[in-house]
């Protein structure tokens, strides 16, 4: 029985001591001291407030700046986006229209010729001529225009071509030195002929590229040409 009585004395005890506790009474200068601690708090947090946002508007700005200059290097990358390609030669091509590519060609004749002793022929043996060794470069500007510049070094410096070009749809204008407008034959490139020679008919006359103007005007099969030089 004893210790019965003890346990819920006890029990009672901490029943009764918190709400004893919590009814204390406070006097005027603390609960004004609760409240002025209470008010400082607010405006701590009311500053906390205004320091974060202005925190997150930097941070948007920067954000911001940052997405316009990653957007301003795309599109210079994009336009100075520069492509090499080998065509006979390296040719260095920019997106927005200029381009660049060193051109030329060295053609060589080798012979030699023999005969019996008993023949007598003037310069028998091995002999041997550069027939044109060229060098030049060629490309195109912005706007549908090109240009050319070849000189020959096989007996001296000869200019051989030296014209730019406007070119519009079907339509070509060169102004410049350039080969005139005869044959087929004649035009083809000495790089592209199945002789080493071309045909009499054409060399008989002595074609050979001349300052002038011209146009061309291709359309599918149709090409119509003409110049003054």
């Amino acid at each position: 029985m004893k210790c019965k009585s003890l346990l819920v004395a006890g029990i009672a005890f901490s029943a009764i001591t918190p709400s004893q506790l919590s009814a204390a009474p406070i006097s005027s200068e603390e609960a004004a001291a609760l409240l002025d601690r209470l008010n400082q708090l607010e405006q701590e947090v009311a500053s906390l407030r205004s320091k974060l946002s202005t925190v997150e508007t930097v941070q948007q700005t920067q954000v911001e700046q940052v997405e316009q200059v990653a957007s301003v290097q795309k599109e210079v990358a994009a336009k100075d986006k520069t492509v090499i390609n080998w065509k006979g030669a390296p040719e260095i091509k920019s997106e927005d229209g200029w381009s660049f590519k060193p051109r030329g060609r060295a053609l060589f004749d080798f012979a030699n010729l023999s005969a019996p002793d008993s023949i007598s022929v003037p310069g028998e043996g091995f002999s041997n001529e550069a027939r044109r060794v060229r060098l030049g470069v060629q490309g195109t500007v912005p706007g549908g225009f090109g240009y050319k510049i070849e000189a020959d070094f096989a007996d001296g410096v000869e200019l051989t071509d030296a014209l730019i070009e406007y070119k519009s749809g079907n339509l070509k204008l060169t102004v410049g030195q350039h080969n005139n407008f005869q044959s087929l034959e004649e035009l083809s490139s000495s790089n592209d002929t199945s002789f080493i020679e071309r045909s009499a008919f054409t060399d008989a006359f002595g074609f050979e590229r001349k300052v002038g103007i011209s146009a061309e005007y291709k359309a599918g099969d149709v090409l119509l040409q003409g110049g003054v030089f």
